[in-house]
Protein backbone atom coordinates (compact mmCIF):
# COMPACT_ATOMS: atom_id res chain seq x y z
CA UNK A 1 0.00 0.00 0.00
CA UNK A 2 1.29 3.32 -1.10
CA UNK A 3 1.99 5.83 1.60
CA UNK A 4 2.29 9.28 1.53
CA UNK A 5 1.94 12.74 3.25
CA UNK A 6 1.47 16.46 2.04
CA UNK A 7 2.04 19.64 3.63
CA UNK A 8 0.67 23.19 2.26
CA UNK A 9 1.24 26.03 4.62
CA UNK A 10 -1.23 28.73 3.80
CA UNK A 11 -1.70 31.30 6.23
CA UNK A 12 -0.07 33.99 7.47
CA UNK A 13 0.19 32.37 10.74
CA UNK A 14 1.42 29.34 10.05
CA UNK A 15 3.96 30.85 7.63
CA UNK A 16 5.16 33.37 10.38
CA UNK A 17 5.69 31.01 12.65
CA UNK A 18 7.74 28.34 10.50
CA UNK A 19 10.03 31.44 9.88
CA UNK A 20 10.27 31.84 13.52
CA UNK A 21 11.51 27.94 14.23
CA UNK A 22 13.98 27.83 11.18
CA UNK A 23 15.41 31.28 12.57
CA UNK A 24 15.35 29.47 16.42
CA UNK A 25 17.20 26.21 14.76
CA UNK A 26 19.82 28.22 12.84
CA UNK A 27 20.32 30.28 15.79
CA UNK A 28 20.55 26.89 18.79
CA UNK A 29 22.20 24.44 15.90
CA UNK A 30 24.85 26.50 13.87
CA UNK A 31 24.75 30.18 15.37
CA UNK A 32 23.47 32.34 12.63
CA UNK A 33 21.01 34.73 13.22
CA UNK A 34 18.95 35.19 10.35
CA UNK A 35 15.31 36.25 10.28
CA UNK A 36 13.24 34.28 7.60
CA UNK A 37 10.08 35.08 6.07
CA UNK A 38 8.10 32.20 4.26
CA UNK A 39 6.13 33.39 1.51
CA UNK A 40 4.66 29.74 0.20
CA UNK A 41 6.04 26.44 1.54
CA UNK A 42 4.46 22.62 0.36
CA UNK A 43 6.08 19.54 0.64
CA UNK A 44 4.91 16.15 -0.37
CA UNK A 45 6.59 12.38 0.61
CA UNK A 46 5.60 9.93 -1.93
CA UNK A 47 7.02 6.52 -0.28
CA UNK A 48 10.01 7.81 0.60
CA UNK A 49 10.53 10.52 -2.50
CA UNK A 50 10.04 14.33 -1.04
CA UNK A 51 8.62 16.59 -3.37
CA UNK A 52 9.18 20.40 -1.63
CA UNK A 53 8.46 23.91 -3.06
CA UNK A 54 9.70 27.11 -1.02
CA UNK A 55 9.35 30.30 -1.68
CA UNK A 56 11.15 32.46 1.22
CA UNK A 57 12.81 36.11 2.20
CA UNK A 58 15.58 35.99 4.32
CA UNK A 59 17.81 38.72 5.83
CA UNK A 60 21.01 39.06 7.73
CA UNK A 61 23.62 41.79 8.33
CA UNK A 62 26.62 41.62 6.08
CA UNK A 63 28.85 40.26 8.45
CA UNK A 64 26.82 37.17 9.36
CA UNK A 65 26.41 36.65 5.54
CA UNK A 66 30.24 36.06 5.42
CA UNK A 67 30.07 33.68 8.44
CA UNK A 68 27.74 31.78 6.57
CA UNK A 69 29.01 31.11 3.14
CA UNK A 70 32.31 30.59 5.21
CA UNK A 71 31.13 27.95 7.03
CA UNK A 72 29.36 26.34 4.20
CA UNK A 73 32.16 26.26 2.02
CA UNK A 74 30.34 28.35 -0.76
CA UNK A 75 33.42 30.26 -1.65
CA UNK A 76 35.75 27.59 -1.58
CA UNK A 77 38.90 28.86 -3.12
CA UNK A 78 37.50 32.09 -4.14
CA UNK A 79 36.92 32.95 -0.18
CA UNK A 80 39.85 35.70 -0.10
CA UNK A 81 38.30 37.47 -2.93
CA UNK A 82 34.69 36.82 -2.49
CA UNK A 83 35.32 38.70 1.53
CA UNK A 84 37.04 41.14 -0.39
CA UNK A 85 34.80 41.78 -2.97
CA UNK A 86 31.79 42.13 0.10
CA UNK A 87 33.95 44.42 2.24
CA UNK A 88 35.09 47.26 -0.69
CA UNK A 89 33.25 49.19 -2.79
CA UNK A 90 33.12 47.07 -6.07
CA UNK A 91 29.88 47.52 -7.31
CA UNK A 92 27.55 45.92 -4.90
CA UNK A 93 25.15 44.47 -7.89
CA UNK A 94 28.37 42.68 -9.29
CA UNK A 95 29.35 41.18 -6.09
CA UNK A 96 25.51 40.23 -4.82
CA UNK A 97 26.03 38.88 -8.50
CA UNK A 98 28.54 36.45 -7.50
CA UNK A 99 27.01 34.97 -4.51
CA UNK A 100 24.27 34.20 -5.99
CA UNK A 101 26.23 32.44 -8.51
CA UNK A 102 28.33 30.75 -5.75
CA UNK A 103 24.90 30.06 -3.50
CA UNK A 104 23.14 28.32 -6.47
CA UNK A 105 26.28 26.30 -7.23
CA UNK A 106 26.26 25.28 -3.38
CA UNK A 107 22.56 24.59 -3.63
CA UNK A 108 22.22 22.85 -6.74
CA UNK A 109 25.55 20.50 -5.41
CA UNK A 110 23.44 19.50 -2.28
CA UNK A 111 19.69 19.27 -3.17
CA UNK A 112 18.00 18.40 -6.67
CA UNK A 113 16.90 21.81 -6.78
CA UNK A 114 15.55 23.39 -9.62
CA UNK A 115 16.11 27.39 -8.68
CA UNK A 116 13.47 29.58 -9.60
CA UNK A 117 14.32 33.08 -8.69
CA UNK A 118 17.52 33.80 -6.80
CA UNK A 119 18.82 37.51 -5.33
CA UNK A 120 20.49 39.19 -3.22
CA UNK A 121 20.64 42.87 -2.59
CA UNK A 122 22.42 44.71 0.50
CA UNK A 123 20.49 47.74 2.30
CA UNK A 124 21.60 50.10 4.97
CA UNK A 125 24.43 46.89 6.24
CA UNK A 126 21.41 44.68 5.93
CA UNK A 127 21.57 41.60 3.26
CA UNK A 128 18.39 40.72 1.89
CA UNK A 129 18.03 37.30 0.04
CA UNK A 130 15.07 36.03 -1.97
CA UNK A 131 14.77 32.24 -3.01
CA UNK A 132 12.03 30.65 -5.00
CA UNK A 133 12.96 27.05 -5.79
CA UNK A 134 11.45 23.29 -5.96
CA UNK A 135 13.38 20.43 -5.18
CA UNK A 136 12.89 16.48 -5.50
CA UNK A 137 14.94 14.23 -2.83
CA UNK A 138 14.53 11.01 -1.35
CA UNK A 139 14.08 10.60 2.60
CA UNK A 140 17.31 9.29 3.28
CA UNK A 141 19.01 12.28 0.81
CA UNK A 142 17.79 14.72 2.84
CA UNK A 143 18.75 12.83 6.54
CA UNK A 144 22.49 12.68 5.63
CA UNK A 145 22.28 16.79 4.01
CA UNK A 146 20.50 17.72 7.96
CA UNK A 147 23.36 14.84 9.65
CA UNK A 148 26.25 16.35 7.29
CA UNK A 149 25.21 19.89 8.65
CA UNK A 150 24.66 19.17 12.06
CA UNK A 151 21.22 19.42 12.43
CA UNK A 152 20.09 16.09 13.58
Amino acid sequence: MQEYDVIKVETEYMRNLLGRVLHDVLQKKKGYCVDFQICALSAANYDGEIELHVELDAVTDTKELKKICKSLGIFGELLPLGLKLLSNGFAQKNRYHLIENMVEKWLKENFKIKIRNLQFYEEKKKVYASLKADAKMEEKDIKKILKKHGFI
